[in-house]
């Protein structure tokens, strides 16, 4: 699919995209951009007997584009879209993978940018399922946060913030949990802490565990 996408002129690329059901204004910009050459289709189990796909624009002059799509009559059309803003290194990208349910696939939007300013940004893990054929965000967490500040003593701060997420097995069933490890380097001074979130079925959502500290095993 990403060949037939990225074949022919602009207006041909432009043609299908809007055929898919993507406004023409966004059609005419990602057709005319090179992150054609970094499209992503790929189909997505959702526990339902409705076939549906992911489609993934990555950075591009305005931000990374989402789109579900579902099949019918052996052709595709969009029903539920995200964007996402890039600043300051173009680094949203996705994972499809199952974690609660070994039958449904889940979609991870990594670096997906929530604030930037001067001194200041921030880029979160976003986790949808599709639900009826719309995204439904089921985790919105800091992923990177970088900080330059002045403490009111005067004295200069610098902080790094980076975490990273990784699906493991739960002990005796189906079901995994994503395990976060969180890095944060202040003035030189690095920190490491690890916490779990579980599926919550009641809240329809993911919840984190508290931090636990990660110390060095001594030589």
């Amino acid at each position: 699919m990403e060949d037939w996408l990225n074949s022919g002129d602009d207006k041909e690329k432009t043609d299908r995209l809007i055929n898919l059901g993507i406004d023409k204004n966004a059609a005419k910009e990602i057709a005319s951009d090179e992150i054609m050459d970094n499209v992503l289709w790929k189909n997505v189990r959702t526990g339902s007997r409705q076939n549906y796909a992911v489609l993934f624009f990555p950075c591009g002059f305005r931000g990374a584009y989402l789109y579900v799509l579902a099949q019918k009559d052996k052709s595709w059309h969009i029903s539920s879209e995200d964007s996402f803003d890039c600043h300051y290194d173009d680094s949203v990208s996705i994972e499809i993978m199952p974690i609660r349910s070994p039958g449904i696939d889940e979609i991870l939007v990594h670096h997906a940018c929530m604030e930037h300013g001067t001194g200041y940004s921030q880029q979160n893990l976003n986790i949808f399922s599709i639900s009826k054929g719309k995204l439904k965000i089921e985790l919105d967490t800091e992923e990177v946060v970088i900080s330059m500040y002045t403490k009111p003593n005067g004295i200069d701060v610098e902080e790094l913030q980076r975490s990273s997420f990784v699906a493991i097995p739960v002990s005796q069933s189906h079901m995994r949990i994503i395990e976060e490890t969180q890095s944060d380097l202040v003035n030189e001074k690095l920190t490491v802490q690890r916490r779990q979130f579980r599926w919550n079925a009641t809240k329809d959502h993911y919840l984190p565990t508290k931090f636990v500290p990660v110390v060095a095993e001594p030589n």
